[in-house]
């Protein structure tokens, strides 16, 4: 599993048939984030309201966030976080990887969009 420990969500999370890398670099994309995968709630969350704040609170908003893309393929999971405003590497499957067919899907939000 790929994650960044200083930025909270930066990471792989599961989905069905391989991984999706999402990532909010700052409070204003972790805003983006919540909106796109439908969970708006959480930008007001005491808990998750700055980055300190999820760094902080972790091991319980990427489990939160792991139980939305678990349910979900990489395709149905991937279109609802693309925008113009997204930085995304695609679908693709690595021919080094363990699980044969594994996916992942990159889509961070950057900060100079």
């Amino acid at each position: 599993m790929w994650v960044l420990a200083s930025i909270v969500p930066y990471e792989s999370f599961p989905t069905t048939d391989g991984n999706i890398l999402l990532g909010g670099g700052n409070d204003r994309l972790y805003a983006i984030l919540c909106q796109r995968i439908g969970r708006p709630e959480w930008i007001t969350d005491p808990r998750f309201v700055t980055n300190e704040d999820r760094v902080k609170s972790r091991k319980i908003l990427v489990p939160m966030m792991a139980e939305i893309t678990r349910s979900k393929t990489t395709q149905v999971t991937s279109p609802p976080l693309l925008s113009p405003r997204t930085v995304r590497s695609g679908i693709s499957t690595s021919p080094s990887s363990p699980v044969p067919g594994y996916k992942v899907f990159l889509a961070v939000f950057l900060p100079f969009f």
